[in-house]
């Protein structure tokens, strides 16, 4: 059966991996077209422990002293006193939140809110409470924490939150419906359906979610990966695939052979959700370490995104953030032939990403 989210979510899906651009560019129209939303947004930072001034206008993409915020809000004197950014799989960025929070005003109630999955609140607020506190232009308040909301005051009338997902929505369709602004909780719905397809698709899928006759295959599946890492060192003699100092990992959701390919930190293994979604089992990606630079990488693939563009997927494979992965095509064929074929598509992608 087809899971129905809504017509945004089903939109966005087709035309673009850019989710959370999707996500902030709904978000702001509602809140510029709904003033039950703005309302339930100002609910949520009172809950949170800022009496932050009445939101008189929103707007997305503007620059606030080094970050880039995904939607800001201004009050009555065009005071810029509120951030919100909005998170699926992304990583933090460097500005994020220490920079973010910087650009706040120090006369006046501000606020930092950080809109996430429900999956990543221990993780997120663990990292970004970590980067705050040893951020000497700030001093730490108490921290507080309730059903709705997360936060810590971080000097000068600053405040750090974390929400979720649900908890805004949820409470921006109460406060619209209560207002009998009907074209807004269906504008709101929309993107409740879009954040529950994402939230759907990134439930970790393990080894027992596969069918039995795949679960058969991921013995087999593991020699392949490993035997054409080898072939792949041996037919590139530069050691444009090395392996030294790398080691592997082995979950219930995925096997990854971590590895440098033309200096570039990367990993080929098994990723079980993408196999059920794609019918791949075999994929080529990069490790954390590369994310920050992840447009540069990019460039130097664009052959291969021009000429396959389908082979290209964004996922969160490790949990970590969310990263480009290139399908491996397995053909039919004898065990070395398959062998040698996989050891080939990494040959490509070693000799693209040693480009200068």
């Amino acid at each position: 059966m087809t899971s129905r989210y809504s017509v945004l979510a089903e939109v966005s899906w087709k035309l673009t991996n850019r989710r959370e651009e999707v996500a902030t560019q709904a978000l702001t129209y509602i809140l510029r077209i709904s003033p039950a939303a703005k309302g339930a947004l100002e609910e949520v930072l009172r809950i949170g422990g800022s009496m932050v001034a009445p939101i008189n206008a929103t707007f997305a993409e503007n620059v606030v002293g080094e970050g880039r915020p995904d939607i800001v809000c201004e009050d009555e004197h065009r005071e810029r006193h509120v951030l919100v950014e909005l998170k699926f799989g992304a990583g933090l960025t460097e500005n994020q939140p220490v920079n973010y929070l910087k650009g706040l005003p120090l006369d006046q109630p501000s606020a930092l809110l950080v809109v996430a999955p429900q999956r990543r609140y221990d993780s997120l607020w663990q990292e970004m409470s970590e980067l705050v506190s040893n951020a000497p232009e700030f001093t730490l308040g108490d921290y507080l924490e309730n059903s709705s909301v997360r936060s810590v005051s971080v000097g000068n009338g600053r405040t750090l939150m974390l929400t979720s997902w649900d908890v805004l929505l949820n409470r921006m369709a109460s406060r619209a419906l209560q207002a009998d602004d009907y074209l807004g909780v269906h504008d709101i719905r929309q993107l409740q359906g879009l954040v529950r397809q994402e939230n759907d698709e990134n439930v970790p899928v393990v080894l027992a979610d596969l069918s039995p006759d795949d679960q058969l295959q991921v013995q087999s599946l593991k020699g392949l990966v490993k035997d054409a890492i080898a072939k792949g060192q041996e037919d590139t003699k530069d050691r444009r695939v090395a392996t030294a100092g790398f080691g592997r990992g082995d979950t219930e959701s995925y096997y990854a052979e971590y590895m440098s390919v033309s200096g570039v930190p990367s990993a080929l293994g098994l990723f079980f959700g993408l196999w059920r979604q794609h019918g791949t089992p075999i994929w080529f990606t990069f490790q954390d370490a590369v994310l920050k630079d992840m447009d540069a990488t990019l460039r130097k693939l664009r052959s291969l995104w021009d000429s396959c563009p389908e082979d290209f997927v964004e996922a969160n494979p490790f949990g970590s953030g969310i990263r480009p992965l290139i399908r491996i095509h397995l053909r039919e064929g004898e065990r070395d032939e398959v062998v040698a074929d996989i050891a080939k598509q990494l040959k490509r992608i070693a000799d693209l990403l040693g480009q200068p």
